[in-house]
């Protein structure tokens, strides 16, 4: 008996706040005569798995779904004495569609198809949010993958804020950065709330997200901006992902996207022309997906009963960030300055003079005699790469030379 409570007791939280992405259909059925039939059978379908939920309606001809997967779904009426009603809708996230019908006289053997198009306005539901689609999703193409980059398809959301100053540093990646930090509906980017099948998925202390699925695992989100159900509330605006479920049909797909410099433009900080040897980038993501039905060789058959899904992602990011330093040219290391506008004196003509001031000749040419230059500054130079930004500049070589520092590793 302690076991049963245990498994019942990690399984009913699951059910719970799983909530937050589920969707649900209802509707009422009336006769030809438009009264209600109560006690008519209705049963949903879920199209992918095949897998089929029953109720019937109650004495006002109302029936209802709760807590249904975001998928595609039959819906069908059957009465004695009247033709079998069917409508096929697509549930999203935290939808609640309704979907009515009217049954006319006739053979059940008979089916009637009822148009399930939704309404432009929700009357079922209160919340106000944009359902991300999987098309979208997996077609748009992403820099680097993240689905966050487009939640700014959804209505009254604006990028670029600075997070929270400490959260670079200790959340990692991309958390602390401003490229997916977001304003929704008006709020500041620390009002808003991830979460993932229903699973809290924020940071408590930064409010940003702390796992972002691979692309290729997710079914839909919704971008909700106000008005929630009982389940949220905790902060302004929510982003609700919900990720595949496995079908009757195996899927699957193995990828690997590549970015490296010698297929990319030249960054920003390299407008000056590419150094010599430099990689500034290497990047791989790779990873897979599988999903279908539980199946084991003459041992089980899971279809229209038992499924799963399956992803893993890698990533890897190389990346050489350049550096700007300013040496001297070829020229002045070996004592030319012709082309430096400020004139150099010998400081070995210097003659004091009855006012306390200095005067001295200049090189000639302004060019400083080889056997005049310091043996430690000869040394010095061995030290010290050549421009290769404008070498011959010897009037002002500022910024002059551009190398790749130390790879910097992204996993």
């Amino acid at each position: 008996m302690r076991h049963v409570m245990l498994i019942l007791g990690l399984c009913l939280p699951i059910s719970v706040v799983s909530a937050q992405t589920f969707g649900s259909i209802t509707g009422e059925v009336k006769d030809p005569s438009g009264a209600v039939a109560p006690n008519a059978a209705v049963t949903a379908t879920n199209v992918g798995t095949n897998v089929s939920r029953s109720t019937t309606t109650n004495d006002s001809g109302v029936y209802t779904f709760p807590d249904l997967i975001p998928a595609t779904y039959q819906v069908k009426v059957a009465v004695a004495g009247f033709q079998t009603a069917t409508s096929t809708i697509e549930i999203q996230v935290q939808q609640t569609a309704r979907v009515d019908f009217s049954l006319v006289v006739g053979q059940s053997t008979q089916t009637v198809e009822v148009d399930a198009t939704a309404a432009a306005l929700t009357t079922e539901s209160a919340t106000v949010g944009t359902v991300i689609p999987q098309k979208t999703v997996n077609d748009l193409p992403l820099n680097g993958r993240n689905f966050l980059s487009l939640v700014s398809l959804a209505p009254n959301v604006t990028f670029g804020f600075a997070a929270a100053s400490q959260a670079s540093s200790r959340e990692g990646g991309d958390r602390g950065s401003n490229i997916y930090t977001m304003s929704i509906a008006g709020f500041r980017s620390t009002f808003n709330e991830y979460s993932l099948d229903g699973i809290a998925d924020t940071d408590p202390d930064f409010n940003e997200y702390i796992q972002v699925p691979s692309i290729d695992a997710i079914q839909e989100f919704k971008v909700q901006s106000g008005i929630y159900p009982a389940e949220f509330g905790r902060e302004a605006a929510q982003i609700n992902v919900s990720t595949k479920s496995g079908t009757n049909d195996f899927h699957g797909t193995a990828y690997e996207f590549l970015r490296n410099d010698d297929t990319d433009a030249l960054p920003y900080n390299f407008n000056v022309g590419k150094p010599p040897a430099a990689t500034p980038l290497k990047q791989n993501q790779y990873g897979y997906y599988l999903g279908g039905p539980v199946w084991l060789p003459k041992i089980y058959n899971g279809k229209n009963k038992l499924f799963f899904m399956s992803n893993w992602e890698g990533y890897k990011q190389r990346i050489t960030n350049a550096g700007t330093y300013t040496v001297p040219p070829a020229a002045w290391r070996s004592g030319d300055f012709s082309g430096f506008k400020t004139i150099l004196y010998d400081p070995n003509t210097r003659v004091a003079q009855p006012n306390g001031t200095y005067v001295a000749t200049p090189f000639a040419g302004n060019i400083i005699p080889t056997n005049r230059l310091s043996a430690t500054s000869a040394a010095l130079y061995a030290y010290l790469p050549l421009p290769n930004v404008n070498p011959t500049n010897t009037t002002n070589p500022a910024n002059n030379l551009v190398i790749p520092l130390e790879n910097q590793v992204n996993t």
